[in-house]
């Protein structure tokens, strides 16, 4: 099982590739576009984000390397929380399987499978 498993996360892990992948692919040749200067509009919305994050001490984007790192980390983090909140017998599975030694050792597990710009969610 634990095989079979880890055969999945590693299809997620370069689904995590993937994805940065084609984010930077699609948005470095218009970042001027997509981080606008103020004055410039904001047709994206992501300055009017930044704005926002800011206000509440969150980190910022400056470049769309950080914003598919960023991205990528949350659709890890609502993967997450769909595996623990959804799949009722996820932890059963999780601990007759992987036998971790505490809570987050199964996701430390998972996380090894991901794309290395893809920082796992912080707990």
């Amino acid at each position: 099982m634990v095989a079979k498993c880890d055969g999945g996360f590693a299809r997620v892990g370069k689904a995590t590739t993937r994805m940065v992948d084609r984010i930077r692919e699609s948005c470095e040749p218009v970042e001027g576009l997509v981080f606008s200067e103020v004055g410039r509009g904001d047709p994206l919305g992501w300055r009017t984000m930044n704005a926002a994050l800011a206000q509440f001490g969150e980190d910022t984007f400056d470049s769309v390397e950080e914003l598919s790192s960023d991205l990528c980390t949350a659709v890890v983090t609502d993967v997450e929380g769909a595996l623990t909140d959804v799949v009722a017998r996820a932890s059963d599975l999780i601990r007759k399987y992987y036998k971790p030694t505490n809570s987050r050792a199964f996701f430390d597990h998972l996380h090894s499978f991901l794309d290395p710009r893809c920082p796992a969610p912080t707990a």
